[in-house]
């Protein structure tokens, strides 16, 4: 199924702006001289999976219809949605889009634990 498809994976909403303030945020600690933060592991843990969803865009583990919070289904219109986990608890949200000659992921969301829970209703403690 996937053979003769291309692969692209996409960071949009507001994954691309935590991608960027993560990204500005090491630059800035960069120019300051401060010694790496858990920023760039996060960095380097996101652009990782990004390379293993190019190979094969199911990786991550798919939510459950029932538990796809309305702001992505309002927002991006999603119809599946899936997590892989990131360096340091983080979590990268996206969903998966066929189309006749290729498949989109589209990245959408970059959330550390305890911002993962409250969006998803579980209970932190």
């Amino acid at each position: 199924m996937l053979k003769d498809k291309e692969i692209q994976v996409h960071i949009v909403g507001d994954a691309i702006a935590c991608y960027h303030n993560i990204k500005k945020t090491i630059n800035e600690e960069h120019l300051s001289g401060k010694s790496k933060s858990g920023l760039h592991t996060l960095l380097k843990s996101l652009e990782a999976k990004k390379e293993e969803l190019l190979k094969n865009p199911f990786y991550g583990v798919q939510i459950q219809k029932k538990l796809i919070p309305n702001k992505y289904v309002e927002v991006h219109g999603v119809e599946n949605l899936w997590k892989c986990n990131l360096a340091l608890g983080w979590r990268a949200i996206y969903f998966i889009k066929g189309r006749e000659n290729e498949i989109a992921v589209a990245i959408i969301d970059i959330l550390d634990h305890k911002t993962y829970s409250k969006v998803f209703g579980y209970k932190n403690g």
